[in-house]
């Protein structure tokens, strides 16, 4: 029995400690008197004290119960299936297939790159079309990836090592094995519903790279206000997207190296140029770049009126109130995540408040998902830049490659177990499992319940519903679970139970 903190952290480092020593993992216990006791108890200690007594008294009833893991070896199928053909998606085949996996890159449009192909400029001053035609043409050749386009994923089962993937191309559908999954199916611009984007004289950040591009901006642009946050944070969407402060300096600094007698205007909230970026900012200043900074709770007004554009402004600094005559308005949108992806509900990952997939640990397991063998990487998962689309990409490749490069592996995980006797084949757990972990299975001419153990997840939903009780999880045999209640303030249960009967 460990007293300390989360067992979400720590747990695998103690039992794998256990296992090293010769001892099951099964007869491990936690009991967290740090986040559940110290940490929300910091103004009371003597109550904390009294409850950590409590949790670790817990902990100890409920270990004299506790049963043996037993674990489970199955084959790893060496090869891994990549759903996106965007640069998340191209450089993690590449990473996998340059180890020496087989890899099977699913891309629903009809050529690759997603939205790296409307992207002209880098800020950093490189070809980006130069880079993405390069990372093509050596994902197509190489020998160890099959890239599907205009493809759409029909079907995912299987579990970490051992997934089947019905692949549909045309009319044709191709079953693929493979032991690893990575998500890099994108996102897209965000276009606010409550700014009237004509194409023309309003218009977004990558409009304005392409008008740029084509050098069909206008020689009677004169005048250019760009403002940040347009329909983000606490707008329409709640977050910051990372990229658009610095697509609206890029641009700016595009503007001025074209022309510098136009004049640019950044309206902004906050410059979010973080670490080395920070030099573009401040280069943008040197060039003449114009920045006011608006409050929270005063986003700029866009007023148009016989064809001609009014932008107002609260000037942070002035205290007060500007007006602004743009030749043409640019909109620093957000990035929300593509929604065509049903097979996500197939394979139960999690999606956050935002729409984007959700890693298990934001710090410790970052391009993992609480699905074993289902890695996320580029905009998929968050809103980033290239760089660090780029590196999600290569963690992602180097994690599944990891589990690739093992011909079978061990799983000792918490599981839920049948009792075959006392099942009834009612399929309430089967039909109530997230992770389509529990299938029926014929036992003497009847269905009786049977738990996949490489999709379990160990969630106790089965165990919870069981009409007979006939689900028990690794870990938290129901002997462990009343001796743990029993273990609670006794003299208290005691005491609510005599309340109870009085009252009846």
């Amino acid at each position: 029995v460990i007293a300390a903190c989360t067992p979400r952290t720590h747990e695998y480092i103690f039992k794998n400690t256990l296992r090293e020593a010769g001892l099951n993992p099964g007869f491990f216990e936690m009991a967290n008197i740090r986040e559940q006791c110290s940490w929300i108890h910091s103004d009371n200690p003597e109550k904390a004290t009294e409850k950590a007594k409590d949790l670790i008294r817990m902990a100890v009833a409920k270990a004299q119960n506790l049963k043996p893991v037993k674990p489970q070896n199955i084959s790893i199928t060496p090869s891994a299936l990549i759903i996106g053909g965007g640069v998340a998606g191209l450089n993690a085949a590449l990473s996998v297939a340059e180890q020496g996996f087989r890899v099977y890159l699913v891309e629903k449009e009809k050529e690759l790159g997603g939205q790296l192909r409307k992207i002209k400029f880098l800020i950093s001053g490189e070809d980006p079309q130069k880079y993405l035609k390069d990372l093509i043409t050596k994902v197509k050749n190489h020998p160890n990836i099959k890239v599907y386009t205009e493809a759409q994923i029909k079907n995912i089962s299987g579990y970490a090592g051992n997934y089947k993937t019905l692949i549909k191309t045309d009319n044709l559908l191709e079953l693929v094995n493979h032991g690893a999954i990575i998500i890099a199916t994108g996102g897209k611009e965000y276009r606010p519903s409550k700014y009237k984007i004509d194409g023309k004289k309003i218009i977004t950040q990558l409009d304005l790279e392409k008008k740029i591009f084509e050098n069909s901006l206008g020689k009677d642009i004169k005048k250019i206000v760009m403002i940040q946050c347009a329909g983000s944070r606490g707008d329409e969407l709640e977050y910051c997207s990372k990229i658009c402060c610095l697509q609206a300096l890029k641009n700016a600094l595009q503007i001025k190296k074209l022309n510098q007698e136009i004049d640019v205007y950044i309206l902004y909230r906050d410059i979010r140029a973080y670490g080395f970026y920070e030099k573009y900012y401040l280069e943008a200043r040197r060039k003449g770049v114009k920045f006011i900074r608006f409050p929270e709770n005063k986003r700029p007004k866009i007023i148009e009126k016989n064809k001609k554009l009014k932008v107002k402004v609260y000037d942070n600094i002035l205290c007060k109130e500007l007006e602004l005559y743009p030749d043409l308005v640019v909109l620093s949108v957000g990035v929300i995540p593509h929604k065509e992806r049903d097979f996500i509900n197939l394979l139960g990952i999690p999606i956050d408040e935002d729409g984007f997939l959700k890693e298990a640990h934001i710090k410790i397991r970052p391009v993992e998902t609480p699905i074993d063998g289902v890695f996320i990487c580029g905009l998929a998962h968050k809103p980033q830049p290239l760089s660090e689309v780029i590196t999600e990409a290569k963690a992602c490749a180097a994690k599944a490659c990891a589990l690739l490069a093992k011909t079978s592996m061990e799983i000792l995980s918490i599981t839920a177990e049948v009792d075959i006797d006392k099942c009834i084949g009612c399929s309430i757990c089967k039909n109530l499992c997230p992770f389509l972990a529990i299938e029926m299975v014929k036992f003497d001419k009847k269905k009786k319940a049977q738990v996949i153990k490489a999709l379990c997840k160990g969630c106790g939903i089965c165990a919870s519903h069981c009409p007979v009780f006939a689900i028990e999880i690794d870990g938290f045999p129901i002997s462990a679970l009343l001796n743990q209640i029993r273990a609670f303030k006794v003299d208290f249960l005691e005491e609510q139970i005599k309340e109870v009967k009085g009252a009846s």
